[in-house]
């Protein structure tokens, strides 16, 4: 969701969005699996890792000029966060991503953490409407954990992310039909893809 200017708020937002998605395809690499020789023993198919290809995008929108992006995220969702590289294989790759993200955009990410479980939904959601209502700029745009936030639809707080065909939701770095699957009386709220690590 996303609550600045709105013409300019939808085009920034369906840009990043899209390529956080496909950094996320691309983020992670790791060596080919092993496979059982004739004596039941098991062998290395590869001498080295395999070579990462990455998918080719380039966005409409290239340089914010350094323009810090908020993120209203819950706290129970803070695995898809990486402050730094600790050799850990989705820690670094998540890091790798938004790090590519900030280059390619000129941004810096900021998260806030708010709790968003299910005993404390009420609280996330009432966040939500109040900045909304109130057209604060706070958040560029919020996660939620679904379960907890999907009463919320119908409020009007939304945008119809059908009408924005910067999103291009037919590619493959989204999760297939979810105009069909997710979507609510011909509208479509919320998105998931390759950009997160969970639905």
């Amino acid at each position: 969701m996303n609550i600045i200017n709105k013409s300019t708020a939808v085009r920034m937002f369906c840009s990043l969005l899209a390529v956080l998605a496909v950094s996320g395809l691309v983020a992670c690499g790791g060596k080919d699996g092993e496979t059982a020789d004739s004596t039941g023993t098991q062998t290395d198919t590869t001498d080295s890792a395999t070579e990462v290809t990455e998918t080719e995008y380039t966005p409409e929108y290239k340089d914010f000029g350094g323009r810090k992006v908020t993120i209203l995220r819950p706290q129970e969702r803070y695995y898809d966060v990486a402050e730094e590289q600790n050799g850990e294989v989705v820690n670094d790759a998540i890091f790798t991503r938004d790090s590519k993200l900030s280059e390619i955009f000129g941004v810096t990410f900021e998260n806030v953490l708010m709790t968003d479980g299910w005993d404390t939904r009420a609280q996330y959601n009432g966040h939500i409407a109040s900045v909304v209502q109130a057209g604060d700029p706070t958040y560029d745009y919020i996660y939620g954990v679904e379960v907890c936030t999907i009463d919320t639809l119908s409020t009007g707080y939304f945008f119809n992310l059908l009408e924005y065909d910067e999103l291009k939701l037919e590619n493959e770095w989204w999760l297939g039909e979810q105009a069909k699957t997710l979507g609510l009386a011909g509208k479509l709220y919320g998105v998931f893809g390759a950009s997160t690590l969970d639905i």
